[in-house]
């Protein structure tokens, strides 16, 4: 009985108290903005099929870097929460847009920095990880295109901040 009582004391505790913080997040949305602002220049790209049972996926880099002095991609984003993207002479246009804004989905722990036009509409997401925030800082943007109301393809494209 002396055994037993500590398992049902334990029993009757309270719940995980979702409310309470956490603590301070591994990255403060400063050092983020500090290492996101400048240029990036697309490094690999990346096609998902979605409707595969695998998600099988295809390295279409080449098809940016294929003709002799053909463009990738750049973004450049600034400090005033506003992006360029410069795709000219670039076969496929994955921002559809030239310039936009930019916002941490959540400003205390980002995870995702969303990209929109002029008119607030979305672009496209960037993932935070731990890439942004090593020595060759990097980003994988991410752009759907959908078959309906669903995915049928994924463009992962991989951005290297240039020095």
């Amino acid at each position: 009985m002396v055994c037993a009582f500590p398992l049902l004391w334990g029993a009757c505790e309270k719940p995980y108290d979702e409310t309470k913080k956490i603590g301070p997040p591994r990255f403060n949305p400063e050092q983020i903005m500090t290492v996101l602002e400048g240029k990036w220049q697309m490094l690999s790209a990346k096609q998902v099929d979605e409707k595969s049972l695998t998600k099988e996926s295809i390295d279409i880099t080449d098809f940016f870097t294929q003709e002799p002095g053909s463009n990738v991609p750049t973004l450049v984003f600034k400090s005033d929460f506003t992006f360029t993207a410069d795709t000219t002479g670039v076969a496929v246009d994955y921002f559809g847009v030239t310039s936009g804004k930019w916002n941490f989905d959540d400003p205390a722990y980002p995870t995702v920095i969303n990209l929109s036009d002029a008119n607030d509409l979305p672009v496209g997401s960037i993932g935070i990880g731990a890439n942004l925030l090593s020595l060759n800082p990097m980003l994988l943007y991410t752009k759907s295109a959908m078959c309906g109301e669903e995915k049928a393809f994924t463009y992962n494209l991989e951005f290297l901040k240039q020095q």
